[in-house]
């Protein structure tokens, strides 16, 4: 499946040497637990990742060694399956890595019911009609227990009519790359195509 994530550059700097990239916190905007970043919910964003890596670990499997959480992309934007990648700026100097994972190892939800785990709202199976959410949401208020609440975000995995669908995976792989877009402040858009190469295991 082709999907693109959008990292710092030094994350694609690590890829292309070691054939790896693990995730690290200090990167993350929403899971911000250094407090870099202060307009974030902080507490229902651990709740809603560590939610999202059970569910990972349910449905893809479990992480490789030393990995706690995962990498996000963007498998489709705004109805397309593709990216229009200069209306994407995270970092001064970032890389937007374009990959074709296996279906097997990719979690895919939709972006917008994305926003109820993060902000620990009920998720009912339908937000576009409200002949449909508004007796679900009536049902859960009758006992609106954390448990129900976390059991409707099984919801967001129904992607079947959304527009934006964002998707999670372990860690990154330089033999999944197809290109990578560099974008840095006051430069032209510069396209790489990795060459296939074999790393050492040692």
């Amino acid at each position: 499946m082709i999907v693109w994530t959008i990292q710092p550059w030094s994350v694609w700097v690590q890829l292309k040497t070691h054939g790896f990239a693990n995730t690290k916190i200090e990167n993350s905007m929403m899971l911000d637990l250094q407090h870099k970043f202060d307009s974030f919910p902080n507490d229902n964003n651990q709740r809603a990742y560590d939610w999202m890596v059970k569910q990972m670990k349910e449905r893809i499997g479990n992480p490789p060694v030393g990995v706690e959480y995962p990498y996000w992309c963007w498998y489709k934007w705004d109805g397309e399956h593709k990216l229009k990648v200069k209306d994407f700026r995270s970092f001064d100097d970032q890389a937007v890595i374009e990959l074709d994972i296996p279906s097997s190892e990719l979690l895919l939800s939709d972006f917008d019911a994305w926003h109820h785990p993060l902000n620990n709202w009920f998720l009912p199976s339908d937000l576009d009609h409200e002949e449909i959410y508004e007796p679900e949401e009536a049902e859960f208020e009758k006992n609106p227990t954390q448990a129900r609440k976390e059991k409707s975000w099984q919801n967001l995995f129904d992607i079947s009519n959304s527009d934006y669908v964002q998707g999670c995976f372990w860690q990154l792989k330089y033999g999944q790359v197809r290109r990578v877009y560099h974008q840095k402040k006051n430069h032209r858009l510069k396209i790489i195509i990795p060459k296939r190469k074999v790393f050492s295991l040692g």
